[in-house]
């Protein structure tokens, strides 16, 4: 006699897909830029106190273009689709990481950042036509002022006396350009909270017109 179905194996039953992810687009950094961030991120942590700051891994390290929150699963190919209609007839860029910051400033440190200078006007411009095509396909609805940076790490304590040690150690730190990339692709990120941080997924890549 064949086994029931529910006497199946667990494994040959189907996945359960959730009914809405939360995502993000990006732009990725390369790999030799992502090794500089790293080495950075060594020498700024040996200045903080130990276990204030939770570092972003390298490999994750990227350019925030749209933060959409939840998405409809079966909504993601119109989000690529939507990206697709932007890109293909923007350019590569050439990007620097250069210059450091806190949000929402140096007294109350949140997040650690690197600035990103460069082709800043065209990056402006691919930002608010992905921002203008995914308006209406995420929970964050609202557009928000622009401010291109790499997110280095991001202060764990809540208490303002160890929020401030943080910001006195940072203080001191001056660095001119960390190292530059070309920005060939926007890729759309899948982000799930874990206790130890954020883990990001990339759902689709869409190279850069002049890259692709």
């Amino acid at each position: 006699m064949p086994p029931s179905p529910s006497s199946l194996p667990n494994e040959l039953s189907p996945p359960v897909l959730p009914a809405f992810v939360r995502v993000f687009i990006a732009i990725p950094v390369d790999d030799s830029l992502s090794a500089q961030l790293e080495r950075l991120q060594a020498s700024l942590a040996a200045r903080v106190p130990a276990k204030s700051v939770r570092w972003t891994r390298p490999e994750q390290i990227h350019l925030t273009l749209k933060f959409l929150g939840k998405v409809r699963a079966a909504a993601i190919p119109e989000v690529t689709a939507a990206l697709r209609s932007v890109c293909a007839d923007a350019l590569a860029l050439r990007l620097k990481a250069e210059g450091f910051g806190c949000f929402p400033n140096a007294v109350r440190p949140r997040v650690l950042w690197v600035g990103v200078t460069g082709e800043i006007a065209a990056l402006a411009r691919l930002q608010e036509r992905v921002a203008a095509v995914t308006e209406a396909l995420g929970e964050h609805e609202k557009r928000e002022d622009f401010t291109a940076h790499l997110t280095m790490g991001r202060v764990l304590s809540r208490r303002p006396r160890e929020v401030r040690e943080v910001g006195e150690a940072l203080a001191g730190v001056a660095f001119s350009q960390v190292g530059d990339w070309r920005a060939e692709a926007v890729e759309l990120q899948e982000s799930v909270l874990r206790p130890g941080g954020s883990v990001y997924t990339t759902l689709a890549r869409v190279p850069l017109g002049a890259a692709g």
